[in-house]
């Protein structure tokens, strides 16, 4: 029984030509150099191996696609766990079609494949990244033909069938992912075959069992009769573009699984200034992102501003402050909103400065929900305080005052030094010298703002505690 149930599914595929799979799927995980290799396919020609596809790129030395170090991801997609490569299809030698023979049969049911890119520098003209091969039903045997155009400083994605009027996105910013999704209805009828083309699908409606709305539909003048393989477009003058994630399947769901962090909260921190002085102001920028593939909830960022710094204000780009709560609401899948918190440096406290993410129910990712950012140096400007509130060690190297080096011998210690009548910092720390005889003397020096006129003052207290040598 067991024999004749293997042979009856060997006849089906073989003569009615109908899978209900992925027909094929790149993560490019190989080593990194030439993609494709003139006398045969790369090794390993197909990842996963359960593919029908033999994978065989077949362009090698300069007219290759580079397998580089990189991986690109898009939110709600599932990517490779294992690649750390993609490719770039620039290279030195003349341009080609860089193909891969699909299977050893040909394929007349819709087709569907999907990319996604990243495309790093604006072409000087129209030029086409990706297309379906096949056997023409008129002229020419690629189509769709997914096109890269000009359009100032930024780029539009065009796709046509081969033939007839391309379709054009909106204008795009480079060096950002973008997902590629397009399907691919053949024809026998001359310029017969339709396309339709997904740019960035929403993460919800990825793996879905139908087709959601389409960004175009119906673009006619498909030229194949049928599918063969794919090609990749490069070399010389080719698009300047990273690619990964390549798959060719018979549905939507084939090669648009869904994967990742249903919603992945992350926020990150910069200041504007890592050496500002005291009294001087900074902004704090706060960047509160979703990586997940479905929306966010009730999404807030705690920010108590430290002791070394003087509230001033607070400006986010979404929801409300009332410190120190930064309401920001709900956060769509990819998208980020900011706050910029404005304070005054003083003159001595706690510099560093943490932030923290909520969790949305979904979020198990605790990793990137906190984020902290501590000025490098605070610049010393007049009147000048420093009461030693450094953490207890070497003065040179880890203080946020920047002494400079002059002897390693200064330590900050915890014994503070007080004067009747004197206000002092009661948490302070202080300072403590120490030498031996013979050892070059150099200076343990602060600077801070110029003094151009006027008189300065000095004072500090000190405790001799042993009489020098010599």
């Amino acid at each position: 029984m067991k024999k004749v149930y293997s042979l009856f599914i060997a006849f089906i595929a073989t003569t009615f030509i109908t899978y209900s799979q992925s027909y094929y799927y790149d993560s490019f995980d190989y080593p990194v150099g030439n993609l494709g290799l003139s006398t045969g396919p790369v090794s390993p020609a197909v990842n996963p191996a359960t593919s029908s596809s033999t994978g065989n790129w077949n362009y090698g030395s300069t007219k290759s696609a580079k397998v580089q170090v990189g991986s690109l991801t898009y939110p709600g997609l599932l990517t490779s766990a294992t690649s750390l490569n993609d490719i770039n299809l620039v290279n030195t030698g003349s341009a080609v079609d860089e193909r891969m023979v699909l299977t050893s049969t040909t394929i007349t049911t819709p087709v569907y494949f999907s990319f996604i890119m990243k495309v790093k520098a604006v072409p000087s003209a129209s030029t086409r990244l990706a297309s379906l091969r096949g056997t023409t039903n008129s002229s020419g045997i690629l189509a769709p033909n997914v096109k890269i155009a000009p359009s100032g400083s930024n780029y539009q994605i065009t796709v046509d069938g081969g033939s007839g009027t391309p379709h054009s996105t909106a204008d795009m910013s480079i060096n950002n992912n973008v997902l590629v999704v397009v399907k691919y209805t053949t024809s026998a009828t001359a310029n017969g075959g339709t396309t339709d083309v997904w740019i960035n699908p929403a993460a919800s409606d990825l793996g879905s069992s139908t087709d959601p709305t389409p960004t175009f539909a119906g673009i006619t003048g498909g030229v194949l009769l049928n599918v063969t393989g794919f090609s990749f477009r490069t070399g010389l003058g080719v698009v300047n573009a990273d690619v990964d994630e390549l798959r060719i399947g018979d549905s939507w769901a084939n090669v648009t699984p869904q994967g990742g962090d249903p919603v992945d909260l992350s926020i990150t921190k910069t200041i504007n200034n890592t050496t500002p002085e005291v009294g001087s102001t900074v902004n704090f920028i706060l960047t509160a992102s979703n990586g997940g593939y479905n929306t966010a909830n009730d999404v807030s960022v705690t920010d108590v501003l430290p002791s070394g710094y003087t509230f001033v204000s607070a400006t986010p780009s979404s929801g409300t402050w009332s410190s120190p709560i930064w309401s920001v609401g709900s956060l769509a899948s990819a998208a980020n909103a900011t706050l910029t918190i404005t304070a005054t440096v003083n003159a001595d406290g706690d510099f560093k400065n943490k932030a923290y993410i909520t969790k949305d129910a979904n979020d198990t990712k605790q990793s990137n929900d906190t984020a902290s950012v501590t000025p490098s140096s605070i610049g010393a400007a007049l009147p000048l305080y420093e009461p030693f509130n450094e953490p207890v060690g070497s003065l040179v190297g880890s203080n946020i005052r920047n002494w400079t080096v002059g002897t390693t011998n200064a330590n900050v210690v915890a014994s503070p030094l007080a004067y009747t009548g004197l206000l002092t910092n009661s948490i302070s720390n202080s300072v403590s010298f120490g030498g031996v005889l013979g050892e070059t003397v150099a200076s343990q020096k602060i600077g801070f703002t110029q003094q151009t006129s006027g008189t300065v003052y000095a004072s500090c207290i000190i405790k001799v505690n042993s009489l020098p040598d010599g």
